[in-house]
């Protein structure tokens, strides 16, 4: 008999609780993530066989998306910035980039496509030709103590693909500092890329110093 009683209390402080629960869940975000505003300050050295050596200092603009489901491990990104400038003789270099990470927050797994112009066998010009590459690698990101700021990394190696992306292939390495407000929804960053891309007879470097300034949405209340 007491142990009926006892399974009937813990039933009702079950049924008691579940509202509340409820509750607490329905508060919590649906998606949560950023979009940025991206400026960087680049460098780009173009190296075509049998030319010499061309740089090309610009700056260039863009946007970065990223979207998570509540309590899920993946989210997506795009990533896209193009030159303001373009050197003599030359295409305008842009990049655009569609990840799919699966981690959390602070150590992903990065699966995507890249898409960016490069030297076009077709015209003999350099950044004439979008090639198209896949895109492994990884990020992560720890705490600067109690503090606000984050300090992360990335890196990936491109995968040339079929079709135009056949000869592209390369890596790129980045770092950044970053800072989330507390109490408001926005937040910072600044950090360093370094691109390096190959097609056939032509080889892209890329230094860039990225800042960002972001909306942040989703965050638990």
């Amino acid at each position: 008999m007491r142990r009926r009683h006892r399974l009937a209390l813990v039933g009702l402080l079950l049924a008691a609780g579940a509202p509340e629960l409820k509750a607490q869940a329905a508060q919590e975000p649906l998606l949560r993530g950023h979009f940025a505003l991206v400026l960087q300050n680049v460098r780009l050295l173009s190296n075509v066989r049998n030319r010499l050596p061309t740089a090309l200092d610009a700056n260039a603009g863009g946007i970065d998306l990223t979207l998570r489901l509540r309590d899920s491990r993946f989210a997506a990104q795009l990533y896209f910035v193009e030159m303001s400038e373009q050197a003599a003789g030359t295409g305008k270099y842009s990049s655009l980039a569609m990840t799919l990470l699966f981690g959390s927050e602070t150590a992903a797994g990065e699966l995507g496509v890249l898409r960016r112009p490069g030297h076009s066998p077709v015209t003999d010009v350099d950044l004439d030709q979008m090639y198209s590459a896949l895109r492994l690698g990884g990020r992560g990101a720890t705490a600067l103590g109690t503090t606000p700021i984050m300090l992360g990394g990335r890196a990936g190696v491109y995968v040339p693909l079929g079709g135009s992306g056949k000869s592209a292939h390369g890596f790129d390495l980045e770092t950044e500092v970053r800072w989330v407000a507390a109490k408001l929804p926005v937040g910072a960053s600044i950090g360093y890329r370094f691109e390096r891309f190959n097609v056939d007879r032509a080889e892209q470097e890329l230094g860039a110093i990225v800042t960002t300034f972001s909306y942040v949405f989703g965050r638990s209340r």
